[in-house]
């Protein structure tokens, strides 16, 4: 399979893109529902314990890659450069197509993944956008991506090319589909929180309150 990100572009995504949105969030304002969570144990519960791993390498990871790998694939021309070792330049410019298509799509999955992470289970569509910092540097993340495509010196060093409109839209279908898988994930967690809120109350309810006269007067009150 011809290279899909060289190192140059890996360089890019790591150190000129990923580090902004990271930064911005440390101006992230809170969800509504953070004081209903249970507090983190500092001795028990680390920042980056197993849930975060399986999130971050078996879950957001995958459904970048997935796309990464779509559009990199549906470049023209890339099926029939599969198992070569040498490439005419017309062969060689199909590669940078698709690479660029790679590329770009790791961005839009970069976009998504910072704004799913700004909460934990509230829904996007009533957080909103509260973060202006994130969002500039969203813009940013975009600029420089655009840099990389299309100016020509850029081109040299991370071996892109430029691409059509239709090519540069298509990749935000990784936003919108990350997305919308994350507010599914979202709103079952909601509903799995609202469910051990139910049993808890009915549990004190039914075994704690007949043991207290004073908690039972408040209930039948």
């Amino acid at each position: 399979i011809p290279l899909a990100l060289n190192v140059s572009q890996v360089l890019a995504i790591d150190i000129g893109t990923d580090i902004w949105t990271a930064i911005a969030h440390a101006w992230q304002l809170k969800e509504s529902a953070l004081m209903e969570r249970k507090p983190r144990h500092p001795a028990l519960e680390k920042f980056v314990n197993g849930g975060v791993l399986v999130y971050a390498y078996a879950y957001m990871g995958l459904m970048q890659m997935a796309c990464c790998w779509y559009f990199y694939f549906q470049a023209p021309g890339i099926w029939k450069n599969l198992g070569k070792s040498e490439f005419n330049p017309e062969e060689a410019h199909t590669n940078k197509v698709a690479s660029t298509r790679y590329y770009y799509a790791l961005v839009e999955g970069q976009i998504s993944a910072a704004m799913a992470t700004t909460t934990y289970h509230e829904s996007l569509f009533k957080y909103l956008a509260p973060n202006g910092k994130l969002f500039f540097f969203i813009g940013l993340e975009v600029i420089f991506a655009m840099l990389i495509i299309f100016e020509p010196t850029s081109q040299g060093i991370f071996m892109t090319t430029g691409l059509t409109a239709k090519q540069l839209l298509m990749p935000w279908m990784t936003f919108v589909a990350i997305s919308c898988v994350e507010e599914i994930r979202k709103s079952f967690a909601r509903k799995a929180v609202h469910a051990r809120e139910v049993v808890l109350q009915n549990f004190f309810v039914r075994e704690v309150a007949p043991q207290n006269p004073l908690t039972q007067r408040l209930l039948d009150a």
